[in-house]
């Protein structure tokens, strides 16, 4: 991944999508997107699906259909985190706990290309919400990078932003560097082809 202050314009990078090794020009730079070009075509995407080309050689992987694509299946995963991680779960507030214990969780019906997932503390009317949608970009794609999203977005219980201490427990997650590898891939192929060519990653 390339930090946006250690990219210029017209510098080469490299992303997966498709399966390949993608070369491209960067045009912009925005303050969450870098505008790239590859062959004649324009994208906008995130800087953290950029790399430079010593830094990314896995091809794209095909992976097993998974069969948790229900919202109870999500209830379910949960229950399995706060077994797992249950030494984290433990330094939750009381009222962290609380939370946890009665979140919401469903799959979000829309497809998404820039987030895994998203938990609301609150609605508009600042009432508690209590509540995790996990895009629907990661229907059926293998049980590890499901509870990688669900992990992420149960640490937002008891940290609201993505601060130092965050980002030092989402990196305890068994498979935190494969989940996220995976992540990144599968948002930039719905980013730049939809969900439907990810499907000739899936193995029936």
């Amino acid at each position: 991944m390339i930090e946006r202050n250690n990219l210029k314009v017209e510098d080469v990078v490299f992303f997966h999508s498709n399966g390949k090794l993608n070369e491209a020009v960067v045009l912009k730079k925005n303050p969450k997107t870098a505008l790239i070009q590859v062959n004649n075509k324009r994208y906008r995407v995130s800087y953290s699906i950029l790399f430079k080309d010593n830094e990314i050689n896995t091809p794209f992987p095909s992976f097993e259909r998974s069969s948790y694509n229900s919202d109870e299946d999500l209830y379910f995963l949960i229950k399995e985190l706060k077994r797992e991680y249950s030494n984290l779960y433990d330094t939750f507030s009381n009222e962290q706990r609380s939370l946890l214990n009665t979140v919401r969780v469903k799959w979000n019906s829309r497809i998404t290309y820039q987030l895994g997932g998203k938990y609301f503390r609150t609605n508009r009317n600042r009432e508690v919400r209590n509540e995790i949608l996990i895009s629907s970009s990661f229907k059926n794609t293998p049980k590890f990078l499901i509870k990688f999203l669900l992990y992420h977005e149960i640490l937002h219980i008891k940290y609201s932003n993505h601060s130092k201490e965050f980002r030092f427990h989402e990196q305890k997650f068994t498979e935190y560097i494969v989940a996220q590898d995976l992540f990144r891939k599968i948002l930039l192929e719905v980013r730049l082809f939809g969900k439907d060519r990810l499907l000739k990653f899936i193995k029936e």
